[in-house]
């Protein structure tokens, strides 16, 4: 639920930004492929205002609303989603078009809650269950300069340290060659605990949209430094 901050930071972004290329992981995987299709930021608002997946987990739901976004929109700008495979633990980059419904939904499939999901023979999982922010995708892609919406700032330091053991463990691809010139957007501490981020409440969603619209429009006042993205 935690992706309806996305969505304010994209209503920010979008007069002054136009990306090259989008890259998601977990919930951002969804939002990725409306962002990537042109999709306005007041349509992907209302989309969360109105999301018909009150609860995690919910498999129907989840895959009916992968399955209408990519239906209905076609992205028009390169699109890359990271998923994390099972036997071994790794993670992987797939790119549009050859993304379907089935990796939105595994790229969200959150270990204990959502199962893995079956694809070419191989079972994924949470593309962000080992790093929520996947810039070696960007990288891999070929970008020079991101834009980093950073929804589970705040974690507490045991999990930092699991996730970091996993990445380890992983071989998670490691930052190498040229520097990637990132502009970080992050709320100031963790958007809610577990039941907020596998419920639906507006009350919530009305308040993660605008601060993620606020904590962008802050970023944005600071990015004199990064030209090269604003």
């Amino acid at each position: 639920m935690f992706g309806a901050y996305q969505a304010g930071a994209w209503k920010a972004l979008h007069s002054r930004f136009t990306p090259d290329m989008v890259i998601g992981a977990s919930i951002g995987a969804m939002n990725g492929w409306a962002v990537a299709s042109g999709m306005h930021p007041d349509e992907l608002i209302d989309r969360w205002l109105h999301l018909n997946l009150t609860r995690i987990p919910d498999l129907a739901a989840l895959h009916a609303i992968a399955g209408e976004l990519c239906g209905d929109y076609r992205p028009v700008r390169e699109l890359g989603v990271a998923l994390t495979r099972l036997f071994p633990l790794r993670p992987e980059l797939f790119r549009f078009p050859k993304l379907t419904p089935a990796h939105l939904v595994a790229s969200c499939a959150a270990p204990f809650f959502i199962p893995p999901r079956k694809i070419e023979g191989r079972f994924y999982i949470d593309g962000g269950f080992l790093g929520a922010l996947p810039l070696w995708a960007a990288k891999q892609m070929g970008a020079t300069h991101a834009v980093a919406v950073h929804v589970m700032a705040g974690l507490p330091g045991w999990w930092v340290a699991g996730a970091a053991t996993l990445r380890w463990l992983a071989r998670y691809p490691r930052a190498s060659g040229q520097r990637l010139e990132t502009l970080w957007l992050a709320p100031p501490r963790l958007l809610g605990g577990f039941r907020a981020a596998s419920h639906w409440d507006r009350g919530n969603v009305e308040r993660w949209i605008e601060q993620g619209y606020r904590d962008t429009e802050a970023a944005i006042e600071n990015a004199h430094s990064l030209p090269g993205l604003l």
